[in-house]
């Protein structure tokens, strides 16, 4: 039965063009990820280039944005 609703409802959503808005409230949420691309910075300790992924951190309402370089995507980082 829910798969021949999808259907039906996937159909009309296509002829009506009909999207979904969603409604942000300020303050109660924040969009978080890795950015696509590794970048290269200087490392003034060991003196050389390295490289390093951005966390990136966005209010969806103010589109205040965070980002920081990390060396790597583990969850002590």
């Amino acid at each position: 039965m829910e798969t021949r609703f999808r259907l039906y409802y996937h159909k009309f959503a296509r002829v009506q063009k009909a999207t979904t808005r969603l409604e942000d409230k300020p303050a109660f949420g924040l969009g978080v990820d890795w950015a696509g691309s590794k970048i290269a910075y200087y490392n003034p300790e060991i003196g050389k280039m390295v490289e390093a992924t951005l966390f990136v951190a966005v209010r969806p309402c103010s589109q205040l944005i965070y980002a920081e370089p990390f060396r790597n995507k583990k969850l002590p980082s």
